[in-house]
């Protein structure tokens, strides 16, 4: 064998060599682990297998013990709506790795749950008053709106099936408060059904929560605390709603 085709062939073991190499990093790279971290806040929807929704503290302990993990469940744009919780498998073992952390954003909340909510008198669409006076024992359902809010709108198909759904308990209450002028909220009406009872002229109550972002959906509960608020066109708010109510009903 002469010296160049020792050459060459040293070359082409060295290259096979390193062609190796190259390989085995690139599939150790596909067995390390990878980071899928989670932004939530109060008002990010997780549920679990069963369909519940999950508390944001009782989700971040979940996650802290590394034997859970998230799925994300997306619309039809890809959008993603709430996420699911489910045990980790022996595939997500060494492969992904789930971290969680609080949102930094602060919305304007306007109140804190736990509180009493205020006192209010308001006069519905057709001229009834409604007291909350008279209402003590049930559980109210507020949603603060107006009739040129885009968020507004759009999630009220799912409010008026939301209130549907509930329409023979008499404990519980949908009422809308908006700030518009009678007239104005009237001839919107004409258009477009919202099944809640719909109040304009409302700002003293407005006022009183500090209301500063629409939409805004309350619960309050028959002891006339405030369960849970949430600001803001939210996906799903219908159904973050009814799991609310139900967990208030059983």
């Amino acid at each position: 064998m002469t010296s160049i085709m020792k050459y060459f062939l040293c070359f082409l073991i060295s290259i096979l060599c390193i062609m190796n190499f190259a390989f085995a990093q690139t599939m150790q790279s596909t067995v390390t682990k990878s980071k899928f971290s989670v932004q939530l806040d109060e008002n990010t929807i997780v549920r679990n297998a069963e369909g519940k929704r999950l508390p944001y503290q009782q989700v971040a302990q979940m996650i802290s013990s590394r034997a859970y993990t998230l799925d994300a469940v997306r619309d039809n744009n890809g959008k993603i709506i709430e996420y699911k919780i489910r045990a980790k498998t022996n595939d997500d073992t060494g492969t992904r790795e789930t971290s969680v952390s609080k949102s930094t954003h602060k919305e304007p909340a306007p109140t804190n749950k736990g509180e009493i909510f205020p006192d209010f008198e308001l006069t519905d669409i057709n001229g009834n008053v409604i007291r909350s006076t008279d209402l003590k024992g049930n559980i109210l359902v507020f949603s603060f709106w107006f009739s040129v809010c885009k968020p507004c709108l759009n999630e009220m198909q799912g409010l008026n099936a939301f209130a549907e759904k509930y329409k023979e308990r008499k404990d519980i209450v949908f009422i809308a408060p908006d700030w518009e002028k009678k007239d104005a909220v009237a001839q919107f009406l004409k258009t477009k059904s919202f099944r809640y009872l719909v109040c304009p002229e409302a700002t003293q109550l407005i006022n009183a929560l500090k209301i500063k972002a629409y939409p805004t959906n309350i619960i309050v509960g028959k002891d006339g605390k405030i369960v849970t608020d949430y600001i803001g066109g939210l996906p799903g708010i219908a159904q973050t709603l009814e799991a609310d109510i139900e967990n208030l009903l059983h």
